[in-house]
């Protein structure tokens, strides 16, 4: 949330937009080393696709390692980046609430879609948290934002995922969260909901 804060600020308002949708996902609040644009890790991580590659598994090995240290392994490593006195929580609720407020002044509409970890079991879903907090913050501002983990419920995870050590939303996940997107803008976005009505 931090880096899309930035962003934000510093290249996406000179486009216009006329809506931000913010894709929250439950490590959001994890303290991550900031490089400037000039920096020479930037450069490569953008450009050299191994060096990018290695990059990723250093990063992921540093976060199962963390995991390890905490108690109940990944799951209470998640559960500790939302207790209330992680330095990492508190920057996540200022950015989120800099990017609302920013959107704001500028009139762009913000939807906030909070992904769920996809680890564990949906059925039993442990990190309700996640959507609490961020609900907090959007609902105190005005701002529509959506828990998916209800729409995940009826799948495996391995099926919504690339692999087990790439948790990202495979094609089946990005098609259901296409979908629920498209259902929520068109019907709880008033703009939208008009057009689509015309």
């Amino acid at each position: 949330t931090q880096m899309e804060y930035e962003m934000l600020k510093e290249k996406v308002l000179q486009f216009k937009p006329d809506m931000i949708i913010v894709g929250y996902y439950p490590n959001d609040p994890e303290l991550t080393k900031k490089f400037s644009e000039k920096s020479l890790a930037t450069i490569y991580k953008r450009n050299i696709y191994t060096y990018a590659f290695f990059w990723d598994r250093i990063v992921n090995i540093k976060t199962k390692f963390a995991a390890r240290k905490s108690n109940n392994g990944y799951t209470g490593y998640v559960h500790e980046l939302y207790k209330e006195d992680f330095k990492g929580r508190k920057l996540m609720e200022s950015s989120l609430n800099g990017v609302i407020d920013l959107a704001k002044e500028n009139n762009i509409t913000v939807v906030v879609i909070v992904l769920p970890q996809f680890f564990g079991d949906f059925k039993n879903y442990e990190f309700t948290e996640v959507f609490q907090t961020v609900n907090s913050i959007t609902s105190k501002k005005g701002v529509l934002s959506t828990d998916m983990v209800q729409y995940f419920k009826g799948y495996e995870i391995k099926e919504l995922i690339i692999s087990f050590e790439d948790a990202h939303p495979n094609k089946l996940g990005h098609r259901i969260i296409a979908d629920v997107l498209y259902d929520t803008l068109t019907s709880r976005i008033p703009e939208i909901k008009k057009n689509v009505k015309a």
